[in-house]
């Protein structure tokens, strides 16, 4: 039987649990990682969630990805596969951690084009991150004990909001109307009529970290929290 879905109210400790993991993480593969992205429910201001942090370790190329895994594996990480996500490499997390996915893919990775388009329409659209809190609340007292049921009975939702992100932008950044590049992974979801999900940089910034502002560490052994 599955663990039971539980979804609480938003904690403000979260952001900084993602910090402290993401400084261990980032001093255990050092420059194999482009940066670290804070994705999931938990990544979203105010928004109710799992009480489980979600990062992706985002990398230039798949060709690095047995260097990364073999040095997830010197700090007590465990590979998964891609969890029937291709492109995608899960870990499973070292048991004196806090409760956290990690996750690693290439910086062209369609799905991780799609989890960030998702995470940044939420934060800029708090209405619709609390339609998400309201479904999540429903689903998991219905598939309480169904995880797979769960996360299945999201999709719509997800896909829906995921259509409007991919659709709303014109290809400026939304918070300085800038106009911003994008990845190869956006332009084959987008296709060829120019469109772009919202790129929230000011927000971005301050959660992805990048690899050049994280303090270096033994092999091995993880930076103070």
């Amino acid at each position: 039987m599955d663990a039971p879905v539980e979804i609480v109210d938003y904690d403000p400790r979260w952001p900084q649990v993602f910090a402290g993991l993401s400084d261990r993480i980032t001093a255990a593969v050092g420059g194999l990682a482009q940066r670290v992205e804070h994705v999931g429910s938990t990544a979203v201001p105010e928004l109710a969630a799992k009480p489980i942090i979600d990062l992706a370790v985002v990398i230039a190329t798949r060709d690095d990805l047995p260097a990364v895994v073999a040095s997830f594996l010197a700090i007590g990480y465990r590979p998964r596969g891609d969890l029937g996500i291709p492109g995608r490499e899960a870990f499973a997390r070292p048991p004196d951690s806090p409760p956290h996915h990690l996750y690693v893919c290439a910086a062209d990775n369609e799905n991780l084009a799609r989890v960030l388009a998702f995470r940044d329409f939420l934060r800029a659209h708090p209405s619709t991150a609390q339609a998400y809190a309201t479904l999540k609340r429903s689903l998991a007292h219905r598939f309480r004990t169904d995880r797979a049921a769960y996360t299945s009975a999201k999709t719509a939702f997800i896909d829906d909001v995921v259509a409007k992100a991919l659709s709303e932008s014109s290809g400026r950044d939304l918070v300085t109307g800038v106009q911003v590049g994008r990845s190869p992974a956006v332009d084959r979801l987008i296709g060829p009529h120019g469109l772009t999900f919202p790129q929230v940089s000011a927000i971005r910034q301050k959660t992805a970290t990048p690899v050049s502002r994280v303090r270096r560490c033994p092999r091995g052994r993880s930076s103070p929290t």
